[in-house]
């Protein structure tokens, strides 16, 4: 019974990983390049992409911390791994493309707001933080790069 059980978890994994990570990916592999993307436009598309990635990494650990309490150690491993996903952003946004600046400054709110989430989560927030308006700011800033990037 636990076999099946564990059999059965990895297999969601697995599900849960094709799901997320691969079938957008194939997406974009099989999808013709538009103009802009021709004519350099596809570096702003690859950092508008991986923007959107770190916001949404961000926005699933927001979801899954929370309820109190939070597991400390579990909170740090999603931590460290947005920052990864917000450091993978920025290096494909280093283009000098309006879109490219535009969503390294939703990359910047990115890390304030996680920032801001992790001294609430550690219970050492020093001031109020508004986090639903940060977050608002970042899909505002996304569009913006996505609208320049057109």
């Amino acid at each position: 019974m636990l076999n099946r059980l564990v059999t059965l978890a990895i297999v969601l994994a697995i599900a849960y990983f094709v799901v997320t990570r691969g079938l957008p990916w194939i997406q974009r592999q099989l999808s013709p390049a538009t103009g802009s993307e021709a004519a350099g436009g596809g570096e702003a598309a690859e950092c508008i992409y991986r923007a959107t990635e770190a916001n949404e990494a961000l926005s699933q650990a927001v979801r899954r911390f929370s309820q109190p309490p939070v597991d400390q150690d579990e909170w740090s491993s999603v931590t460290w791994e947005i920052e990864s996903e917000i450091q993978s952003a920025a290096a494909a946004c280093m283009c000098s493309l309006e879109a490219c600046q535009t969503a390294s400054q939703a990359l910047d709110e990115i890390r304030a707001l996680l920032s801001n989430l992790d001294g609430m989560a550690r219970g050492d927030s020093t001031g109020f933080a508004n986090p639903a308006r940060q977050q608002e700011r970042i899909f505002e800033l996304l569009d913006q790069a996505r609208a320049a990037a057109n």
